[in-house]
């Protein structure tokens, strides 16, 4: 959350003229423009909130800041709340569940396949969710993230305790090519998506296993 009225309508408007938008709206051009930069300092009256939320079909607290959730659907805003995930996360998991596309690459909708596939998707889904191994795969993959945007070289001190998972000799050689002192910025990084992968991997192993 966090944007201002003006920057979501500009993002819903998606490069529609001003003009255009502001005549389907029922708005003026001047009014839609003042919203647009923000210069409705007082807000804006009920009735054009309501023909903003019509024409986008969006919820009036999405427009507002209130909600990251542009769905007027009760079930949607309740998941995205629930989870704390975006609505277009939530949709692809209904999308899964519905069997409407079984995911990224079924384009047979409502078919037994494009079913199976997206409880297939699902299963995963939640195996990433709740297996020993997925608490290693967020945190690696936040720390790489993190590094990555850091300035500077992270010290060695500071992976010690990951690195010491993959055993003292993995420790002492990835060290001893950077002088057992500085892990540089890319190669830390590389490590935590290295380590991130590595607990995928072992995830979609086992439940190949069984």
């Amino acid at each position: 959350m966090g944007s201002t009225l003006g920057e979501r309508v500009r993002k819903l408007l998606r490069g529609v003229p001003i003009t255009k938008a502001a005549k389907e709206i029922g708005l003026s051009q001047s009014v839609l423009s003042d919203i647009i930069a923000d210069k409705k300092k007082a807000g804006i009256s009920a009735t054009t909130l309501v023909q903003l939320c019509s024409y986008f079909q969006v919820s009036a607290d999405y427009l507002l800041g209130l909600s990251d959730t542009p769905s007027v659907e009760p079930d949607v805003q309740a998941a995205c709340k629930y989870t704390g995930l975006s609505q277009e996360a939530v949709e692809v998991l209904h999308r899964c569940q519905t069997g409407q596309d079984g995911g990224a690459y079924i384009t047979v909708y409502d078919t037994e396949e494009a079913k199976e596939t997206g409880r297939d998707y699902l299963t995963i889904i939640s195996a990433l969710l709740v297996h020993n191994e997925s608490r290693n795969i967020w945190k690696s993959a936040a720390l790489s993230i993190k590094v990555d945007k850091q300035q500077g070289d992270p010290r060695k001190e500071a992976l010690d305790a990951l690195l010491a998972k993959h055993g003292l000799e993995g420790v002492q050689e990835f060290t001893s090519a950077l002088d057992g002192y500085i892990l540089r910025k890319s190669n830390a990084a590389k490590f935590y998506r290295q380590d991130a992968a590595d607990s995928l991997k072992k995830i979609v192993e086992e439940l190949g296993g069984k």
